[in-house]
């Protein structure tokens, strides 16, 4: 998780930048200006749910973690995200706390949350390290719950 989750329980300041261009070079160029996190925007701009892994691979190198703002908090949007291997999900317009519960409970796998559960994903280096990873994402995804006020 590149030390990112110890930086946000510490209350270290941490910095990060938007991708909204779709570029896993303009990503790796980003990624060498010493970000700690990069958010990859699906709601806005120009990329989209298929940009994402070879932006992914253009940050496995380098320090910054890498956030995705997803369209929507659909579980099995959020689950194939997450299954790609980004360390984090952001939540844009969610009205309720009924809505960030869901989109929280997506985040993780049960008894915690909705998850779906699979061993072959990029996530888990396609079931090579799927017990380290089961047992340790609930320490080390993040969330980000954004709210919309009307």
């Amino acid at each position: 998780m590149k030390n990112f989750t110890q930086k946000l329980k510490k209350g270290t300041t941490s910095s990060g930048t938007f991708i909204s261009l779709g570029s896993s070079i303009v990503t790796e160029i980003i990624d060498h200006a010493g970000f700690d996190f990069v958010i990859f925007d699906l709601e806005h701009g120009s990329g989209n749910e298929k940009d994402i892994l070879g932006q992914l691979q253009a940050l496995e190198l380098g320090t910054a973690v890498s956030l995705v703002r997803v369209k929507s908090h659909e579980r099995q949007r959020v689950s194939r995200i997450l299954d790609l291997g980004t360390e984090g999900i952001m939540f844009p317009r969610l009205r309720t706390a009924s809505e960030a519960q869901a989109a929280i409970n997506a985040l993780y796998y049960p008894p915690i949350g909705s998850r779906g559960v699979a061993k072959m994903v990029r996530a888990t280096n396609f079931s090579l390290n799927y017990d380290d990873y089961y047992a340790n994402q609930k320490n080390n995804i993040i969330g980000v719950v954004q709210i919309e006020t009307l």
